[in-house]
């Protein structure tokens, strides 16, 4: 099949402003039904076709035969050359102006990072989990996108985590703590782009230079032109240093949603020190005579 069509149907889906879920509903078909064909992972049969063109308004050809996001973008220039020519006619002293490129402001706002390479289903159709171990973090970096990697992790499901794309990592090092713990394991949400990036909550960072990184993240793209991620250490503050970053280094995002930890320790060294202030307090009440 053409690759416009996985193209294609993205694009269409985001011009009406859905998400994976609202249009497969929409179109009769499971989320990571859906998913699929737009990952390019399977392909759906040519009556299924024809009813995805419909959804679309669009005829079953154009679909398949045409690049619309090259269409899109000479349209585009087109309204746009139309709106400049009518300002200069209006206003012959003015001079055309081209818009400069950069990494600020709107475009990497905007950034876009798709939909997972590669997803796994059980046999009802439910997306699988995939887990991905600390010993397996460096062949993640290099094999995220490879189906036959992707199927050689771990996978499991969550009946309550449903209506996304999920995947699990285990927590490598003490930047997080106490939020936080090494070898917790923590639940993603798939993020299709820089303006889902929930402000100041933690989420895991696929780098390209600096791997697998779990901190919360600062979106500063429209004033800066980079994200900002954070550790929660309180006591090594200092061993973890905010972290500045470009879009342009980052391969997936993912919304941490859920933690589970092996740790039933005591409680952290501020909760001790609550607890033997109260103590104290008690035993200066009992000093005063206030309580016998």
């Amino acid at each position: 099949m053409s690759n416009f069509f996985k193209n294609n149907i993205i694009l269409l889906r985001k011009k009406k402003g859905l998400t994976q879920s609202n249009a497969a509903t929409s179109i009769g078909l499971k989320r990571n039904t859906y998913a699929n064909y737009e990952s390019g992972h399977t392909e759906p049969s040519i009556d299924l076709i024809l009813q995805i063109a419909s959804f679309f308004g669009i005829d079953a050809t154009t679909l398949l035969e045409v690049d619309l996001s090259n269409a899109h973008l000479i349209e585009k220039k087109e309204s746009a050359k139309i709106a400049q020519k009518a300002h200069l006619n209006a206003h012959p002293s003015a001079h055309l102006i081209e818009e400069p490129s950069t990494i600020y402001g709107s475009k990497n706002a905007n950034a876009y990072f798709g939909i997972p390479r590669i997803i796994t289903a059980d046999t009802s159709g439910y997306e699988n989990i995939t887990h991905v171990p600390i010993k397996a973090r460096a062949g993640y970096l290099l094999g995220y996108g490879d189906a036959d990697f992707i199927e050689s992790l771990p996978s499991y499901n969550l009946p309550f985590l449903r209506g996304g794309t999920f995947r699990s990592f285990e927590v490598e090092g003490h930047s997080m703590k106490p939020t936080i713990l090494h070898k917790d394991y923590v639940v993603g949400m798939w993020v299709e782009g820089i303006k889902d990036i929930r402000e100041n909550r933690v989420h895991i960072v696929i780098t390209k230079n600096d791997g697998i990184l779990i901190k919360r993240v600062l979106n500063r793209i429209e004033t800066r032109g980079k994200l900002y991620l954070k550790s929660d250490s309180i006591t090594n503050k200092s061993d973890y240093p905010t972290i500045e970053i470009d879009p342009s280094e980052i391969s997936e995002i993912w919304y941490s949603r859920l933690r589970f930890t092996p740790d039933f320790s005591e409680p952290s060294e501020i909760y001790t020190r609550f607890h033997d202030m109260e103590l104290d307090l008690l035993d200066i009440k009992k000093h005063l005579g206030f309580i016998k």
